[in-house]
């Protein structure tokens, strides 16, 4: 079985942190929280595509382009809290 790289970065920061490379070991950490990071926000897109239609996305993005409004970053975060429900991987609630 493959050990995920997240989880060998995990441990190369463990090794370093161990040598005294505490700094090198912190920026593996990083490393490998920006791939788990990746990982989630990819899994949950592709279970949004699923539900989502193309027409759907299109009309949002338009709204968005006509009235000059980016996301807020408060509704991403309930967005990636309802996706993440709706796929039975419930996290942090977010207000």
């Amino acid at each position: 079985m493959t050990v995920p790289l997240s989880e060998r970065l995990r441990g190369l920061a463990d090794a370093l942190r161990r040598r005294g490379y505490s700094d090198n070991a912190a920026l593996v950490d990083e490393a490998a929280a920006a791939l788990e990071a990746a990982r989630a926000d990819a899994e949950r897109w592709r279970h949004a595509r699923r539900i989502l239609t193309v027409e759907d996305i299109e009309s949002s993005q338009d709204m968005f382009d006509a009235f000059g409004v980016e996301g807020d970053e408060h509704e991403n975060r309930k967005a990636d809290a309802a996706i993440d429900q709706a796929r039975g991987k419930a996290g942090q609630e977010v207000e």
